[in-house]
Protein backbone atom coordinates (compact mmCIF):
# COMPACT_ATOMS: atom_id res chain seq x y z
CA UNK A 1 0.00 0.00 0.00
CA UNK A 2 2.56 2.50 0.60
CA UNK A 3 4.37 1.73 -2.44
CA UNK A 4 1.25 2.94 -4.12
CA UNK A 5 1.41 5.87 -2.44
CA UNK A 6 4.85 6.59 -4.38
CA UNK A 7 4.63 5.69 -7.52
CA UNK A 8 0.88 8.13 -7.25
CA UNK A 9 2.97 10.65 -6.00
CA UNK A 10 5.84 10.45 -9.10
CA UNK A 11 2.93 11.29 -11.78
CA UNK A 12 1.01 14.05 -9.68
CA UNK A 13 1.45 17.32 -11.30
CA UNK A 14 4.33 19.32 -9.43
CA UNK A 15 2.46 22.57 -8.22
CA UNK A 16 3.83 25.75 -8.39
CA UNK A 17 5.39 27.38 -5.53
CA UNK A 18 2.95 30.14 -4.40
CA UNK A 19 4.43 33.65 -4.30
CA UNK A 20 3.12 35.79 -1.05
CA UNK A 21 2.78 39.04 -1.93
CA UNK A 22 2.41 42.21 0.59
CA UNK A 23 -0.47 44.96 0.14
CA UNK A 24 1.84 47.41 -1.29
CA UNK A 25 3.57 44.85 -3.29
CA UNK A 26 -0.11 44.30 -4.87
CA UNK A 27 -0.61 48.39 -4.98
CA UNK A 28 2.78 48.49 -6.87
CA UNK A 29 2.03 45.68 -9.45
CA UNK A 30 -1.19 47.65 -10.14
CA UNK A 31 0.32 51.14 -10.61
CA UNK A 32 2.80 49.80 -12.97
CA UNK A 33 -0.19 48.02 -15.21
CA UNK A 34 -1.84 51.38 -15.21
CA UNK A 35 0.91 52.62 -16.65
CA UNK A 36 2.04 49.62 -19.05
CA UNK A 37 0.99 49.38 -22.43
CA UNK A 38 0.48 45.65 -21.78
CA UNK A 39 -3.27 43.81 -21.39
CA UNK A 40 -4.32 42.43 -18.39
CA UNK A 41 -3.47 38.89 -19.65
CA UNK A 42 0.33 39.74 -21.04
CA UNK A 43 1.03 41.65 -17.42
CA UNK A 44 -0.16 38.49 -15.42
CA UNK A 45 1.69 36.24 -17.89
CA UNK A 46 4.57 38.63 -17.57
CA UNK A 47 4.91 39.25 -13.97
CA UNK A 48 3.06 35.30 -13.32
CA UNK A 49 0.21 36.10 -11.77
CA UNK A 50 -3.11 34.42 -11.40
CA UNK A 51 -5.51 36.90 -13.49
CA UNK A 52 -8.27 36.22 -10.87
CA UNK A 53 -6.04 37.55 -8.02
CA UNK A 54 -5.08 40.28 -10.16
CA UNK A 55 -8.85 40.93 -10.62
CA UNK A 56 -9.25 40.42 -6.67
CA UNK A 57 -6.71 42.82 -5.82
CA UNK A 58 -7.64 45.44 -8.33
CA UNK A 59 -11.36 45.34 -6.93
CA UNK A 60 -9.94 45.51 -2.93
CA UNK A 61 -7.91 48.95 -3.91
CA UNK A 62 -11.27 49.98 -5.23
CA UNK A 63 -9.91 49.98 -9.30
CA UNK A 64 -11.79 48.15 -12.07
CA UNK A 65 -10.50 47.03 -15.22
CA UNK A 66 -11.47 50.11 -17.66
CA UNK A 67 -14.58 49.85 -19.34
CA UNK A 68 -13.97 50.37 -23.47
CA UNK A 69 -14.49 53.84 -24.20
CA UNK A 70 -17.82 54.70 -25.62
CA UNK A 71 -17.63 55.70 -29.29
CA UNK A 72 -20.65 57.84 -30.74
CA UNK A 73 -21.45 56.85 -34.09
CA UNK A 74 -24.70 59.07 -34.60
CA UNK A 75 -22.10 61.71 -36.08
CA UNK A 76 -20.41 59.34 -38.28
CA UNK A 77 -23.72 57.82 -39.59
CA UNK A 78 -25.40 61.30 -39.96
CA UNK A 79 -22.13 62.59 -42.04
CA UNK A 80 -22.59 58.79 -44.25
CA UNK A 81 -26.28 60.11 -45.01
CA UNK A 82 -25.13 63.29 -46.24
CA UNK A 83 -22.71 61.62 -48.25
CA UNK A 84 -25.16 58.94 -49.73
CA UNK A 85 -27.45 62.07 -50.65
CA UNK A 86 -25.11 63.39 -53.31
CA UNK A 87 -24.06 59.55 -54.74
CA UNK A 88 -26.18 57.74 -56.74
CA UNK A 89 -28.31 54.78 -55.62
CA UNK A 90 -26.03 52.11 -56.44
CA UNK A 91 -23.75 53.72 -54.06
CA UNK A 92 -26.13 54.13 -51.12
CA UNK A 93 -24.54 51.48 -49.16
CA UNK A 94 -22.01 51.20 -46.33
CA UNK A 95 -20.31 48.51 -44.18
CA UNK A 96 -18.31 49.20 -40.82
CA UNK A 97 -16.18 46.78 -39.04
CA UNK A 98 -15.04 47.02 -35.89
CA UNK A 99 -12.62 44.07 -33.73
CA UNK A 100 -13.88 44.16 -30.20
CA UNK A 101 -10.39 41.90 -28.87
CA UNK A 102 -10.76 38.70 -28.01
CA UNK A 103 -11.86 37.42 -31.62
CA UNK A 104 -14.66 39.26 -31.38
CA UNK A 105 -15.44 41.20 -34.78
CA UNK A 106 -18.82 43.31 -35.40
CA UNK A 107 -20.26 44.53 -39.14
CA UNK A 108 -22.61 46.97 -39.56
CA UNK A 109 -24.06 47.15 -43.47
CA UNK A 110 -26.49 49.10 -44.90
CA UNK A 111 -27.88 48.46 -48.30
Amino acid sequence: MHQGKQLHSAHAKPRKPRVMRSKAQWQSLITEYENSPLNQQAFCDKHKIAVSSFHKWRKHFGLQPPAAPFVEIGQALAAASVSEQTSSDAEKSWEVELELGQGLLLRLRYA
